[in-house]
């Protein structure tokens, strides 16, 4: 059934914003996949984190309890606003139905996900309009080594993060990085995969049990090792979808816009480990 563009507000309505925006963007992105993903209603948003413990003791019956105290600190997260706009002719909105607005809403999700996991892998340099990504963070392990090699170097970053408390849950390189360690043979002379798979069945896209993604995003020839328990991406839950018919009135058009805020918070820095020559 057609529907009039009058309608397409409650096609594009706060209502709808949840299953539509917040859900499928993050689904669709790198960085919420690595991430534990925090929705807020709060403008501000603070992570607590243990400093140190309190101290246990083992005490003779009847003998005092020493006392101790642990230390504890907050570490705020700012929130940055992500928007992303397109076009409509009103020729096609009063022609849509539901399953044309499930592939504008994929456009905009495909968009809001590229913006967000440019900004989580890469520098922001002197920006202001957005969260400081991976490469901006102070305290990093690093592996220097190159990725492509074999297994050694993931073998040396998932030490580095379990010295400092944490399991690595994914690793995160660019395409070209991926695309050569499939290539790896487990020995001279053998035709058997490093990553494991065959003809049938494609290579494993996973490294020591360890899933292994790739975007665009990543700095050449690095592999990041991310515990989601050390990064954390913060999504505001008044996201929203406008809708507006007069700024191309002489094109006969409709504007979409979607925006939503989301902000990158890693709470212990030195549990994420860079592998890279």
């Amino acid at each position: 059934m057609a529907l009039p563009n009058s309608d397409l507000t409650s096609v594009f309505g706060r209502t709808e914003i949840g299953p539509m925006l917040l859900d499928p963007l993050a689904s669709t992105s790198v960085a919420t996949e690595v991430s534990t993903v925090v929705r807020t209603n709060t403008r501000n948003y603070r992570f607590p984190i243990v400093a140190s413990d309190p101290t246990s003791s083992w005490v003779a019956e009847g003998d005092e309890i020493p006392s101790s105290e642990g230390s504890a600190r907050d570490v705020p997260v700012d929130i940055f606003k992500i928007a992303a706009l397109t076009w409509l002719t009103n020729e096609a909105a009063d022609d849509t139905d539901p399953a044309a607005a499930d592939v504008l809403s994929d456009g905009l999700v495909r968009d809001l996900a590229n913006q967000l996991d440019e900004a989580f892998f890469t520098s922001r340099g002197a920006s202001t309009v957005r969260s400081a990504g991976l490469p901006d963070l102070p305290g990093v392990q690093t592996v220097e080594a190159d990725p492509t090699t074999g297994f050694d170097p993931f073998i040396d970053a998932l030490a580095a993060a379990e010295a400092k408390g944490a399991a690595v849950n994914t690793f995160v390189t660019t395409p070209e990085v991926a695309r050569a360690l499939a290539k790896v043979r487990t020995g001279a002379g053998s035709n058997a995969l490093l990553l494991g798979g065959d003809a049938q069945n494609g290579v494993s896209r996973s490294v020591l049990g360890v899933p292994l993604l790739v975007s665009a995003h990543v700095e050449p020839g690095v592999v990041w090792a991310i515990p989601s328990a050390a990064s954390y991406v913060v999504i505001r839950e008044d996201a929203r979808v406008d809708v507006d018919t007069s700024a191309r009135f002489t094109s006969d058009s409709i504007g979409i816009r979607a925006v939503s805020r989301v902000g990158f918070a890693f709470p212990q820095p030195n549990r994420i480990v860079k592998i890279g020559a």
